[in-house]
């Protein structure tokens, strides 16, 4: 079993020439699991909040925000994927899979 979780993950593009940021990305509550038995194999990625914000200053514009999650009372993930392998009927050259979803 392998849990993995990273609290905020940042990056950013920049215009070297200039020394300008251009876009900036942020995740926050990145969670991964993964389990392995003989029968089957789970993975799970959640990522609860992606915002990109553009940050030239060519644009004039009130609020940077390009995407971001709308604020509410009772916060859900933003992304969600699942994948469930049958390691049983999986061979070498074809993958089974149980279940996979992406929210």
């Amino acid at each position: 079993y392998i849990f993995t979780r990273l609290d905020r993950i940042s990056t950013a593009v920049i215009d070297s020439s200039r020394f300008n940021e251009l876009l900036s990305f942020s995740s926050r509550d990145v969670d991964v699991r993964i389990s392995v038995t003989k029968a089957k194999t789970r993975t799970s990625l959640t990522v609860g909040n992606i915002q990109i914000d553009q940050q030239s200053s060519n644009f004039r514009c009130k609020a940077p925000v390009i995407f971001a999650p709308s604020p509410s009372k009772y916060p859900h993930p933003t992304v969600q994927f699942l994948c469930w392998k049958d390691n049983v009927r999986s061979k070498i050259d074809m993958d089974s899979y149980e279940y996979v979803a992406l929210r």
